[in-house]
């Protein structure tokens, strides 16, 4: 059995060989899709909660804080995609992330 480091990666990876940079890119990408997703959801529960509010304040409250707090959230996730791309192909030299 090989402790190659690489070889260990590949059966990880379902037998692609791809490095641990490339990987963590992966990852890193795939967390801030799941993170984005969560955070359109979230605008989208929070436009029916303002539009099902009926002029109650504290619906009409409730549905603009988690609207503010979604867009801030969803802005964070493009910040974020935008510095990990910059870190892998910067910092790090690699490119095609």
């Amino acid at each position: 059995m090989s402790t190659d480091p690489g070889s260990l990666l590949g059966k990880v990876t379902g037998g692609v060989q791809t490095n641990l940079l490339d990987w963590l890119g992966g990852v890193i990408n795939i967390a801030v899709g799941l993170a984005a997703l969560i955070c359109v959801g979230i605008l989208i529960y929070s436009g029916y909660l303002y539009i099902t509010a009926a002029g109650d304040e504290n619906k009409v409250s409730t549905a603009t804080k988690s609207l503010t707090y979604a867009i801030v959230g969803l802005v964070i996730c493009f910040i974020a995609v935008i510095l990990v791309r910059f870190v892998l192909n910067t910092i790090l030299g690699q490119t095609g992330v």
